[in-house]
């Protein structure tokens, strides 16, 4: 028989969906939810209940972001937290997987340049002197 192990007073367990998700990991993925419905309302799109339509309709939203500027890291977030939040769509958004593969491909990543040697010595000094 399992015992449940009782958690501090006033301590509530969180839903099973966000163990394993830090509270700024799951703070970003609601904002990218929020503008997603944001967005729907203002151009009168409801939330479709046929996964293929919200397909269509996030992969939309993904090409929207993408030709405003948005942030490659926001899209990500969007479509993390639909995987996350609504687990039932998590394999049935291909379009919207594939455009953002294709952003990824676009998106030049630059590498910080290293520190100059008298910059590391210094700080090695000054971690040796402590």
């Amino acid at each position: 028989m399992m015992t449940r192990r009782k958690l501090p007073r006033g301590v509530r367990r969180q839903h099973l969906k966000h163990v394993g998700i830090s509270a700024q990991t799951k703070q970003r993925y609601w904002k990218q939810l929020a503008k997603l419905f944001l967005f729907w309302k203002v151009f009168g799109i409801s939330l479709p209940e046929d996964p293929d339509v919200l397909d269509e309709e996030v992969a939309e939203y993904i090409n929207t972001m993408y030709q405003e500027g948005d942030s490659f890291t926001y899209a990500n977030d969007l479509v993390s937290a639909l995987s996350r939040f609504v687990p039932r769509c998590k394999r049935k958004l291909h379009t919207t997987r594939q455009f953002i593969r294709n952003w990824g491909k676009v998106v030049s990543r630059r590498r910080a340049t290293p520190p100059p040697l008298k910059f590391v010595k210094a700080l090695a000094g000054a971690a040796l002197a402590l």
